[in-house]
């Protein structure tokens, strides 16, 4: 884990419920310098397209132009936890999520 942060790819883990993997990572990031912002995004059931996009912007401050960034010169870490939500994964997998989500250009 420690080697795909830094080298700024995403980290994913698998396993049945009960086996920590969110007190693993909240262990980690708990562990990282004050090069990182964190930002623990809460996923469930009820989350649309708008409360995900408000929730991940909320972290980010203006810079250039149309540029926005983590706060200073900081790394920034999403935190998503519970993405195996049935209920979640069949609007992920459908245009509808994607249709909804408004995606900066400077993040493309």
């Amino acid at each position: 884990m420690d080697m795909l942060i830094q080298i700024k790819r995403p980290v994913m883990l698998i396993g049945n419920a009960g086996l920590g993997k969110t007190v693993i990572i909240n262990d980690r990031l708990s562990q990282l310098g004050e090069d990182y912002a964190i930002s623990n995004v809460p996923f469930n059931f009820y989350t649309t397209s708008e409360m995900l996009q408000r929730v991940l912007e909320k972290s980010l401050e203006k810079k250039a132009g149309r540029n926005f960034g983590p706060p200073g010169n900081k790394k920034l870490i999403y935190f998503i936890d519970d993405m195996n939500m049935p209920e979640v994964c069949a609007r992920w997998v459908g245009t509808e999520w994607a249709g909804e989500l408004q995606v900066p250009r400077s993040f493309r």
